[in-house]
Order: C-alpha cells, then structure tokens, then sequence
C-alpha cells in the first residue's frame, strides 16, 4: 500500500483547480491504479466457478447487481484512467466484494493482492481530492478543472529525449542500428478449431548499419507450440538463404545463416558480409497454423513486439478479423519481460511491468486502405503480398498499428484485444518475433 508521498512519475501533468492552485497529478501512479483494479480483480473473479457474466457474479457473491455490473465494466473494459477508475465501485463497495469473495472460498493470495489493489486505490484517493468522484472530476478535467496542455506537451517532448538518448547509448555499446523496425501480423480463426489461431507474420529492418566489430542483425522466433511457431519456413541451414524475403530485401541479398536451437529458430545475416551502405532485411512470410490457445480465464490476444537492435522507429501492424474487432477493447502499452518473460495472459495481470506513459494505437481501418507508411514505402505491398501467401481477403480484416519513434530496445510493445467473453469463444495468442 503507498500512503503519503506517492511514487514519482516520468511525466507530471499540471491540472489547475481555477483557485489559483496547481494540483500535480502523478499520472503514471494513476494508471497503474487503474490497471493493478483491472488486474486483480479480473484474476479473483476468474478464480471463482461460474463468474464469467455480471448477473452470475451477483449470484455467486449474493451481492447487488448494479454492483456487479460496475465490477464486470472496469475489468473488462479498456479506457483511460479515468474511465476505469470511475466505472469501477468505489473503495467500501471493493472491500464488500471482497468480503463477499472469502465467503465462498475465494483462495487467500487472490483476496490479499486485490486488498492491497484496493488500499492504493483509497490512498490515491485520499491524495487527490478525497472521494472517486473527485478523483475522476479532476482527472478528467470536469466541473471547472482543465488540464495544463503545455505541461503534458513539455512531458512528451521530454520522454522523447530521453528514449533518445537512451538509444544513441545502445548504437554505441551495440555497434549497431537501423532506422526503423518493421513488424506486419494478421490473425485469423480457422474453422473447426476453437481456441485455436493461424498466425502470418513478417518481420524486417530498414536502414540497418553495423560497424566492423559491432554486433551482427540476428531475426529469431520460436516453435514451441507457442503461436509463434513457424513450421512452414524451415529451410536447409545450408541454403544460404535462410528465411529471407529477397523481393524486400537490399541487393545484392546477403548470406544468412539458419541455425536451430532448442525451439528457436535464428537467422543470423553474415557479419563478415560487411556492407557501405544501410541494408534493408526481411523475414518471412512465417506462418503458424492451428495453434492450441493456453487455457485460460482471460478472453485476450496479445501482439507483442521486442527489439533486439537498437532503432530510430518501430511500425508494427497487426489485422484481426472485422468480427473480432467489432466486440473487442484495444489498449496497448509498454511492459518489461522482468522475471516473467514474454506476456501470455491479460496485461492487466502484469500491471507492475508496466512502464509509464502511453503508446497510441492508429486504427487503419477496414482493407488495405490505410497500410501506407511514411516511415516504409512499400508497406501496402507488403501487407498485400502476405495477405495473398495467406489467402486471406484483407477486406475481412481491420488494421492496428503502432508507430513509436526511439522505441525502447528489450521492452515489450504489447496491443491487446479482449473482449467479456459473452460470445462464448475464448482467444488468446501471441507473437513475439525477435527483431
């Protein structure tokens, strides 16, 4: 529980009360509030029989159902900070949950992590305005209040120039970089399989350059039963070609050898294969069909992204189905692997891996109709070119995309997908290509 000073934040956003009176909002602290509610109470009700609905939850708890909806809407539903915080019930109806929760058997450690969810949440209150109300007022600028613009510009600019720096240290240590990182995946649901998901994906670099003793451009990805196994791309590792998409690729294309390592799968570009110019490289396409989804509460797909060399811009696009985004909440963020490694479940349930600040997610739209890039030329065609070695229609399928300049290498840039479940499937999935 933090009580008293809370936890710096990277960026303080100034809000004025119209009194004359600057209230420094820690929006960091808010948000991970708002996502440690989401995380633990998500994970009591998924330990509980029958509460996958609002009204079974009520009758499983013998609790109020406008109590239950509020729970069930600030699990489930993404939003900002505010939006969560102010859907969820206030601090006495959580504890009443909770109570309700160790009547039926709740196990203990889910009741103590969602009570320590819910003493931050009165702590925060208690600093900022002292009832929920309040707290959601002032976050969202309401009833008089209005947010200081410039001091949320001059956090950005800052965070900016941090990442910066953060990455002219890495090309330094690395010997290493490439203008931006380039990421394309479309999810589907093949028929006949529930919990099921065919994944295609490609992966490449822009611009990439490395000194003579600097470290060599290395794309990895597992075949692990995990969704982002790729069993229609193993090649000779004696080809010389690897899984290289020469048509997207600098020329002349340069060797890469393929090496096999427990479930990886590495492609390592020659290093002795030195270069004057910036090479552009790509892998794929790699497909993963049918794969078994982790049992599981949580009804989420997960994109993630990790970069293994340091670059100027991350483009990651990832297409789901027009039926999935019609039910779907997005949200997306950056999270530290930490001892847990790659994320499988809700990002709610990693709320403490979560670094502050935000990452926008741009809706594409429907089709190919926002695929262009500034960052990439010929991205359209390359979404074109996998929506075809997919046989898929991209007509069928709505685009997401992250585009983050100095993104930081080794954290994870997750988009998420969840829906309440009520359809009665259950998704979950994963890629995470090494690039």
């Amino acid at each position: 529980m933090f009580v008293g000073n809370a936890p710096k934040a990277f960026a303080v956003d100034g809000i004025s009360l119209g009194l004359g009176q600057e209230v420094e909002v820690d929006r960091a602290w808010v948000q991970r509030v708002a996502d440690r509610l989401r995380g633990e109470f998500g994970a009591l009700l998924g330990s509980l029989p029958d509460c996958r609905t609002p009204a079974a939850v009520a009758k499983r708890l013998r609790l109020q159902p406008p109590m239950c909806y509020r729970l069930s809407w600030g699990v489930h539903r993404s939003g900002d900070a505010a939006q969560t915080l102010g859907t969820f019930p206030g601090v006495e109806g959580l504890r009443k949950v909770l109570t309700a929760a160790r009547r039926v058997d709740c196990p203990p450690e889910r009741l103590a992590a969602a009570a320590a969810a819910v003493d931050e949440f009165a702590a925060l209150i208690q600093r900022y305005g002292g009832s929920q109300t309040k707290l959601v007022a002032l976050l969202r600028g309401t009833s008089g209040l209005r947010e200081n613009m410039s001091a949320i510009a001059e956090s950005s600019s800052e965070e900016i120039v941090t990442r910066r720096l953060a990455f002219h240290s890495m090309c330094a240590m690395m010997g290493c970089r490439a203008e931006a990182t380039v990421a394309l995946r479309i999810y589907t649901e093949p028929s006949g399989g529930a919990g099921r998901s065919d994944i295609h994906a490609v992966v490449g670099k822009l611009g990439f350059t490395r000194d003579r003793h600097g470290m060599p451009l290395v794309f990895g990805h597992t075949m692990d039963g995990t969704p982002n196994q790729m069993p229609s791309a193993r090649l000779p590792a004696a080809s010389g070609q690897g899984h290289i998409l020469e048509e997207f690729c600098s020329k002349p294309t340069p060797r890469v050898q393929v090496e096999y390592r427990g479930t990886s799968v590495l492609n390592v570009v020659d290093p002795e294969q030195e270069r004057q110019e910036p090479l552009d490289l790509f892998v794929g396409p790699l497909s993963s069909l049918g794969v078994n989804n982790r049992p599981t509460n949580e009804h989420v797909l997960n994109s993630v992204m990790m970069l293994s060399t340091p670059s100027r811009w991350l483009l990651s696009d990832m297409y789901v189905s027009r039926s999935l985004m019609a039910e779907a909440s997005v949200e997306s963020g950056v999270y530290s692997p930490s001892m847990l490694g790659r994320l499988l479940t809700s990002p709610t349930q990693r709320w403490f891996d979560r670094l502050p600040g935000s990452v926008p997610v741009m809706l594409l739209g429907r089709g190919l109709s926002g695929a262009d890039s500034p960052k990439y030329g010929r991205m359209r065609e390359l979404t074109q070119m996998l929506f075809s070695h997919a046989g898929l229609d991209p007509n069928e399928f709505v685009g997401l995309r992250l585009m983050v300049e100095y993104p930081i290498q080794g954290m994870m840039y997750v988009v998420s997908l969840s829906t309440d479940g009520s359809s009665g499937s259950r998704r979950e999935g994963q890629v995470d290509p090494k690039a």
